[in-house]
């Protein structure tokens, strides 16, 4: 039977399974699955998810009141407890104050009469992995341990102590204070170092959710849960019989494919990249990326398996730039090769984003990075389009020159006057390269007109230090600039208003190369009057 296949017989068993009592649903799983323990164990896992309304576990098959009904116990272990914080299906989390240090805690509390075998060692595994893990994102473990009730000496409690978490769900944290989009992703790239820090250490979440990432009253996110956590090397007992049912654990809406699936060996660091990926899009969309918030089991679990997330743009209230867009889209990929090998990834994609430099999802094509550069640098490019036509002018004035004049001596002075008014101007060129290729024409131009030891070549070498300066080759401008700089003082002297023009262009350009004791000596001999002194190296 295909994998298709085998899911969509799955389904039809999940719905039959749904309207049966509890107790009726196994002899139906007898019957129809017979000896395919891979079928029964697919409906299994949709009845799992559905019992625990997409907080999926263990079924606990505990109906007795909730712990915000029963009485308060007064103490467990050392710790005094205060309230009741949550409930779920293995046990509780209570408010508790520690009196040595004297401080508030989250302390975590499997019930008797859920303390199996199996879930202890799930509880031991959840203990030992947050003690893997010091990071300022994530809720630290404090301390552990097994209470005896009165009268119940055969029923341990196994707890824990966590450090107590005074926030809100991220989602309505960001809703709460009405985020920016900037402001959404830096929390994001936090979470990105934490789980990468997680993974690091040898842990995958695998249940990442805004209910699970609260952020404090200081802006600070902290991941909570790691109660399916499991190791990047998987114990060999959790894959001794591939024959055992497997358990599906998670939230839907967050669950990678491969851990819908429930397939041990696929699920490794990157199934928690997918979860990143649908907390992403839920805090900039306001939805889950399948928008199964409200879908059956079978239904979320169809649409995650089979469905593309819903275009953002489609259900966000506000717009998602394309590139935004495809960097969520590429860590919610069904296929794990596909998406973001790692959080670093994920995460170094998003920064790229907020400063407006290309990203790693959208193919770099000339367009694309001139929009960016662009974008980034308006006035730049504002005060650059004005350089582009004035170069354009003198260009076409320069050609026409070439052929047109007779008269040598004011074909040199009209090239002379026209190079001089434009090569110190202070406007940055809207390519550096392109500039830097003009500025090498006109000076071989120049050359033939005016001759190689004309000052004019000398203030054409000045501008050409700039160029190459701008275009990163900073040690090459240095050289050309002070050569350049040189020449014009011997041949125009320091009182000329020219040599005080290049002289500035020189401080600058020193300047942006961190070289100020040298930049203010040129900066000084752009002054009128300035004695001669001799120049620096």
């Amino acid at each position: 039977m295909s994998d298709v296949a085998g899911y969509d017989r799955a389904k039809e068993l999940f719905l039959a399974a749904y309207e049966l009592p509890a107790a009726q649903r196994a002899s139906l799983l007898d019957r129809e699955c017979g000896e395919d323990a891979q079928l029964r164990a697919r409906v299994e896992n949709l009845l799992a998810l559905d019992s625990a309304a997409t907080d999926v576990g263990e079924t606990s098959g505990y109906e007795g009141p909730s712990a915000f009904e029963r009485p308060l116990p007064e103490r467990i272990g050392p710790y005094r407890v205060t309230g009741v914080i949550g409930e779920g299906g293995m046990g509780t989390v209570y408010e508790a104050v520690q009196r040595r240090p004297q401080r508030r805690v989250a302390l975590k509390v499997i019930r008797g009469v859920l303390a199996t075998a199996q879930a202890l060692r799930r509880f031991e595994r959840e203990v030992e992995l947050l003690g893997r893990l010091r990071h300022p994102q994530m809720a630290q473990i404090y301390d552990a341990g097994v209470h005896h009730e009165e009268g119940l000496a055969s029923r341990p409690l196994p707890y824990f102590a966590l450090e107590l978490v005074n926030g809100k769900p991220i989602t309505d944290y960001a809703a709460e204070k009405d985020l920016t989009i900037e402001q959404r992703l830096r929390l994001i790239i936090r979470l990105c170092d934490a789980v990468g820090y997680a993974h690091g250490k040898g842990v995958i979440h695998l249940d990442l959710k805004p209910g699970n990432i609260l952020v404090d009253y200081a802006g600070h996110p902290k991941i909570l849960d790691f109660g399916i956590a499991r190791a990047t090397e998987q114990e060999p007992s959790e894959a001794a019989d591939p024959d055992r049912p497997r358990v599906v654990m998670g939230t839907v809406p967050y669950m990678s494919p491969e851990q819908i699936r429930g397939e041990p060996n696929e699920i490794d660091t990157r199934s928690d990249i997918y979860a990143l990926g649908a907390v992403c899009y839920e805090l900039l969309a306001g939805s889950t990326p399948h928008g199964t918030e409200h879908s059956s089991p079978g239904e979320a679990v169809d649409r995650v398996l089979q469905g593309d997330p819903t275009p953002m743009n489609r259900v966000s209230p506000r717009h998602i730039p394309r590139d935004l867009e495809r960097i969520v889209l590429k860590a919610l990929r069904r296929s794990r090769e596909e998406r973001y090998q790692t959080t670093q990834e994920f995460a170094h994609d998003l920064e790229r984003f907020l400063a407006g430099l290309p990203v790693s999802v959208t193919p770099h094509t000339a367009f694309y990075v001139t929009r960016l550069f662009a974008a980034r640098h308006r006035l730049v490019v504002a005060a650059a389009s004005l350089a582009l036509v004035l170069l354009l002018a003198l260009s076409a004035r320069l050609a026409a020159l070439s052929v047109a004049a007779r008269d040598i001596k004011a074909q040199r002075d009209a090239m002379r006057s026209m190079i001089e008014s434009m090569v110190l101007q202070p406007l940055a060129p809207p390519d550096p390269e392109l500039h830097l290729d003009r500025l090498m024409e006109w000076r071989g131009q120049a050359a033939d007109v005016l001759g190689p030891d004309d000052p004019v070549i000398a203030l054409l070498n000045v501008s050409i230090g700039r160029a190459l300066m701008l275009s990163g080759q900073e040690a090459t401008a240095r050289e050309v600039l002070v050569s350049a700089g040189n020449n014009v003082l011997t041949l125009l002297g320091w009182n000329d208003p020219r040599t005080r023009a290049a002289a500035a262009v020189v401080a600058d350009c020193l300047e942006r190369l961190g070289e100020a004791d040298d930049a203010q000596w040129w900066r000084a001999k752009a002054e009128p009057s300035q004695p001669d002194s001799s120049p620096p190296g």
